[in-house]
């Protein structure tokens, strides 16, 4: 019984830890592998960089950006961050 109650406080913050980091975290990853997922030809993105550009192909993980009438940019897929908003809208740092 003694030695229960020595782990038992030890037990509890693994778990709060896995409760509050690890889940979110996890939940996170499958969204984004999930926007990779649904990526096509012809959506504007931001790359981790800061970079905008319109996905003009994808290719075994690589993504061709055009980021300027007739400038393309090949990338990693994986350096895409998210969607770029729609001309004319505000961006918001997020």
């Amino acid at each position: 019984m003694d030695i229960i109650q020595q782990f038992l406080p030890m037990i509890a913050i693994l778990v709060i830890f896995i409760v509050l980091l690890w889940i979110p975290s996890r939940r996170q990853q499958k969204a984004q592998a999930e926007f990779w997922r649904k990526l096509k030809a012809g959506d504007r993105v931001v790359m981790n960089s800061g970079i905008f550009g319109k996905v003009v192909s994808i290719h075994q993980g690589v993504v061709t950006l055009e980021i300027s009438p007739g400038v393309k940019l090949d990338c990693m897929l994986k350096s895409i961050s998210r969607m770029a908003p729609q001309p004319g809208v505000e961006l918001s740092e997020s």
